[in-house]
């Protein structure tokens, strides 16, 4: 498990992004399957998001993979040692692309300007034999004897922000920044072509509405209660990650639980 060190240890975006917070792609003729997730598709800043990569062997019996090098987006890594062997890799974009324009963004430095103990790097991988219905995999490359070792085709890696260097880097001024608010897109992919995107938000608005007549939602939208026409409390509350409790200004006993609505209207069920 690898984990970033880019993080030094209205509404949302009108823009249409991808509801999910996971998405794979299977490549039937090598029989192996890209999964791609993230833990939440919506943020504050300061909050951390935590990205999951892997490759999966589809066949109920072992699979030896030729290793092809066909990226079909440069610069992904799982870290700041590269791929580290692995035929994975991913990137965050701020902006919200598709497969489609994503060479025209450009990828945030993820990881701290700085010298770095990495582990072993093969010269050459030739292969990778994935055990069956698994993501573990012999790798076979350019050591004696073969394989070289074995690992799991799998990455986890927390961020929280990117890092920015001065126009002559100095690794000790870089500085880090949280996400800002915005929309992002995840990048993940493989070196047999395959590629994956998932967008998350990042907002730090406080929402407002009214709970209205005594009925068991609040419209977050328009700020008003115009489908009741009547006066009713206020409630405030700070968008948090979906599912989570939301205290009203009212009671600390009245707990709603937010959802969204398509990309613009929220309300808060009791």
């Amino acid at each position: 498990m690898a984990v970033s060190l880019a993080y030094p240890m209205g509404l949302l975006s009108q823009l249409t992004t991808s509801p999910n917070n996971n998405v794979s792609d299977s490549n039937p003729a090598l029989g192996i399957r890209l999964d791609l997730s993230v833990n939440s598709t919506s943020l504050k800043p300061g909050n951390t998001i935590a990205i999951t990569i892997s490759e999966n062997n589809l066949r109920p019996i072992p699979n030896e993979v030729r290793a092809a090098s066909d990226w079909k987006l440069q610069g992904l890594s799982l870290g700041p040692c590269g791929t580290v062997n692995r035929p994975i890799g991913f990137a965050i974009f701020k902006g919200n692309y598709t497969k489609e324009n994503l060479s025209a963004g450009h990828p945030l430095q993820l990881y701290q300007p700085g010298t770095y103990f990495c582990p072993m790097i093969l010269s050459g991988i030739s292969s990778y034999v994935f055990e069956p219905l698994s993501n573990l995999a012999d790798v076979v490359g350019s050591c004696t004897p073969n394989p070289c070792f074995k690992l799991q085709i799998e990455d986890r890696t927390q961020v929280a922000g990117s890092w920015s260097e001065p126009i002559f880097p100095f690794p000790g001024l870089a500085t880090f920044h949280q996400f800002s608010p915005g929309v992002y897109t995840v990048a993940g992919g493989d070196e047999w072509g395959t590629l994956l995107v998932l967008n998350f938000t990042v907002s730090d608005h406080v929402l407002h509405g009214y709970k209205c007549d005594n009925r068991d939602h609040n419209q977050f939208f328009r700020n008003d209660c115009s489908f009741h026409r009547q006066s009713c409390p206020r409630v405030s509350a700070t968008f948090p990650a979906i599912g989570q409790h939301v205290p009203s200004e009212n009671s600390r006993r009245d707990m709603s639980w937010i959802q969204r609505i398509g990309t613009r209207a929220y309300k808060c069920l009791s």
